[in-house]
């Protein structure tokens, strides 16, 4: 487990662009993504347009919310999730990298993906003592495949006893959260509780930088 939440300042980076929260102790834990909430809205997400405040929600959320520096991703696609028109999406985009919350880091056109990276935000910290915990989502398609059939067969043959007792803590874990998942969420955070309970030592060798 990494370290708790420390301040609600954070730091600045050296480059003045993303400010450093520590990484909350848990994956469920919802206090420090509240307080996130805040910093975003507080650092300058509040003074953006509708349309530019949905872009970078998405940005974000595809890249540091999932435990990643970066996102990679196709205008047709944040235009889809955002429900924004293509020219929104275009002038969106350009405001948000002239006033430092994006960086382009690979240009793309067409059905070719561009490139992206959040810089003005709040994120938990890449480097030190404070280490980033990848969300449930990137831990499971860093699986390889021989390893991803062997967790849905342990999935498949879990105790009735071990199963309840599994999605009833999923469950609350859930609602601390306030949130109601989708069937997909709620079997990648089942498939996850059996991957860290019933394989973790395998696991742990050949991915270790997955359970930190």
């Amino acid at each position: 487990m990494t370290e708790p939440l420390g301040s609600e300042e954070g730091q600045d980076s050296e480059d003045g662009g993303v400010q450093f929260l520590d990484e909350p102790p848990s994956l469920w834990d919802p206090l420090p993504y509240f307080i996130l909430l805040h910093h975003l809205i507080d650092g300058g997400l509040g003074d953006l347009r509708s349309g530019d405040q949905l872009l970078y929600l998405k940005m974000f959320r595809e890249s540091l919310g999932r435990g990643r520096d970066t996102v990679t991703i196709t205008m047709t696609e944040l235009g889809r999730t955002t429900g924004l028109g293509k020219r929104a999406v275009e002038e969106g985009l350009r405001r948000l990298a002239h006033d430092g919350m994006i960086r382009v880091l690979a240009k793309g056109h067409g059905h070719i993906a561009t490139e992206y990276q959040i810089v003005r935000a709040v994120a938990p910290s890449p480097t030190g003592k404070k280490t980033r915990q990848p969300s449930v989502e990137t831990v499971l398609s860093q699986l390889s495949i021989e390893e991803q059939s062997k967790l849905q067969q342990m999935a498949r043959t879990l105790e009735p006893d071990d199963r309840t007792r599994m999605e009833s803590e999923i469950q609350e874990q859930f609602q601390n959260l306030g949130l109601v998942p989708s069937p997909p969420m709620r079997h990648q955070a089942f498939l996850f509780k059996v991957l860290s309970e019933k394989m973790f030592h395998s696991i742990r060798e050949s991915h270790p930088s997955l359970f930190r």
